[in-house]
């Protein structure tokens, strides 16, 4: 198991960084239901070097975290708290169909090269969240475009329409003006 707990080991700037998210990804975390079953299976997709909201999560859980910095964060030995950390992108999970319990992936997909790889990055969501899991699932409501890193804007697409035609059903939809989009998806 990778060590728990590094905050402390990161740059101030990254500090900075996410105490300025951390009230939307707290707003987000308050939402999910409290009583995931000990045991299951828990990804982020995009967790950072921090582990995101795994690092809210008890060691009860199995937890995953996914992101194409991962090698990065490890070299500095910014390690975040998880079970296993897989240095990969949205559109490209090595994970088995079906093995995520719950699925959390906050402002990840608006950096997506292109629209091909933000549909391509949804279907992979889908299509590793196990039967009766859920999906929770965030994106910006600033207005992105190239010249912000943001090559993708998310705004430009119907994303709970687009889960919904993979096979995922709505369970919570809500927008804030702050941190924009808020979806909770079931997989039935």
């Amino acid at each position: 198991k990778l060590r728990r707990g590094v905050v402390a080991g990161l740059p101030e700037w990254y500090k900075e960084e996410l105490l300025k998210r951390s009230r939307d990804h707290a707003e987000a975390f308050n939402l999910m239901p409290r009583w995931i079953a000990r045991g299951s299976v828990i990804v982020e997709v995009g967790c950072g070097a921090a582990g995101g909201l795994l690092s809210l999560f008890g060691p009860n859980h199995k937890l995953i975290g996914i992101d194409p910095l991962m090698s990065e964060y490890q070299k500095l030995g910014w390690l975040p708290a998880l079970d296993e950390a897989l240095d990969e992108f949205a559109h490209n999970l090595s994970l088995n169909d079906g093995v995520a319990d719950v699925l959390i992936c906050l402002e990840t997909l608006d950096h997506c090269s292109d629209e091909h790889e933000f549909q391509k990055s949804q279907a992979e969501l889908v299509r590793v969240l196990a039967p009766q899991g859920r999906l929770y699932f965030m994106l910006p409501a600033r207005g992105l475009g190239e010249h912000d890193g943001h090559p993708v804007n998310p705004c430009q697409f119907d994303v709970e329409l687009e889960f919904m035609r993979l096979g995922l059903r709505t369970v919570q939809n809500r927008f804030h003006k702050r941190s924009g989009v808020w979806l909770c998806m079931a997989k039935d």
